[in-house]
């Protein structure tokens, strides 16, 4: 269950922990340490899902989301993460249509788990089904 991932971190060690943990879950990932980064990942790659953080070094994750979904002209899932959880930042990601806020730090076995709950719910859904469905005979 293959799903390609952008995830912009500026946190090195934090982007690797999210990478691997995501991999782990069965996601290709692109990541990227800035908006500008996040910005070349969607010029030369197609992704279907995304993590973002909150506070990049040269602008807002809010930013990145909005070119992400001009560009892709759809909706993709997205998680934001933040190291503010604050209601005002939760309802401004979820006015977005991020699908959820992580707060940082944000443990890696809760990454896989809503990772792989994600790609079921909003990237792979069918896939999922046809793989369960009982066979006719």
């Amino acid at each position: 269950m293959s799903c390609r991932v952008l995830v912009a971190e500026p946190d090195r060690d934090v982007r690797a922990s999210f990478a691997e943990a995501i991999a782990d879950a069965g996601g290709i990932v692109y990541p990227a340490g800035s908006l500008r980064e996040g910005l070349e990942v969607l010029d030369r790659s197609v992704v279907e899902a995304s993590v973002i953080d909150e506070v990049l070094p040269d602008g807002s994750g809010f930013d990145l989301l909005d070119a992400l979904r001009s560009r892709l002209q759809r909706d993709i899932p997205c998680v934001l993460t933040t190291a503010r959880p604050s209601k005002e930042v939760r309802l401004r990601a979820l006015s977005m249509g991020v699908v959820t806020v992580w707060p940082l730090p944000y443990p890696r076995e809760q990454v896989v788990i809503s990772f792989q709950r994600i790609v079921i719910r909003y990237v792979r859904p069918f896939v999922v089904l046809a793989a369960t469905w009982p066979a006719v005979g």
